[in-house]
């Protein structure tokens, strides 16, 4: 009596447990980097005050806090109407522009050209050259974010030194999304690795956390 040869059943429920490209595991990255983002954001946040009383006196650092919704002041139900509205749409929006720019074209593009010049021109390996240029991109796309919000002071019709303090945190902020945007620490964090094309899912949703938190503070104000 021949054999017969039974069709071979995959294993569908393995395929879709697999980290890399379900759902869960997507919405599991948004939610703990929308979380992560609220926290850091805010953390960066405390070093503004402190940093406006420093530089200027106490009636300015007011004025200053105040231009960013950082001085606790009574908010019209007009506004909180126009912020409910407005801030959702902007505070998607922009954090998966400055993301995609500063820690996507600027940080790799940066990163790719610096590592390259050290192995051509310098003896050294291409880890050691890899190390170097992750360190030196996080640092300058980080300066290139917080300069990057000097031009805000043509939107508040202030002098550009009032920005210096949200230059920095901005500078910290790009700091924070930069090393969030890594494959060790989203696999420490995640418990799995994304795929390369979808690291950076984590800092955009850290960056909408942050703004969602800040929304939030001005409508409930």
């Amino acid at each position: 009596m021949s054999a017969v040869a039974l069709p071979r059943v995959e294993n569908t429920h393995s395929a879709q447990m697999e980290p890399d490209g379900s759902w869960y595991n997507r919405a599991k990255t948004f939610v703990i980097g929308g979380g992560i983002g609220a926290i850091v954001g805010q953390a960066c946040l405390q070093s503004v005050p402190p940093i406006c009383r420093k530089l200027f006196s106490p009636a300015r650092a007011v004025e200053v806090l105040k231009l960013f919704d950082l001085q606790p002041t009574a908010v019209s139900l007009s506004r909180k109407i126009v912020l409910a509205i407005t801030r959702p749409v902007v505070g998607l929006m922009i954090p998966v522009i400055e993301e995609s720019f500063f820690r996507g074209i600027l940080m790799e593009g940066l990163e790719k050209k610096i590592s390259e010049k050290l192995t051509h021109s310098f003896p050294c390996s291409k880890p050691s050259a890899d190390k170097v240029a992750w360190v030196a991109s996080l640092a300058l796309s980080s300066l290139a974010f917080g300069a990057y919000h000097f031009p805000n002071a043509l939107v508040k019709w202030c002098n550009p030194v009032q920005i210096l303090p949200q230059a920095i945190f901005a500078t910290c902020f790009g700091l924070a999304m930069g090393i969030l945007k890594t494959e060790a620490v989203q696999e420490e964090i995640l418990g799995f690795c994304p795929p390369e094309e979808e690291r950076m899912a984590m800092p955009i949703a850290a960056h909408i956390g942050s703004s969602a938190v800040d929304t939030i503070k001005q409508i409930l104000a």
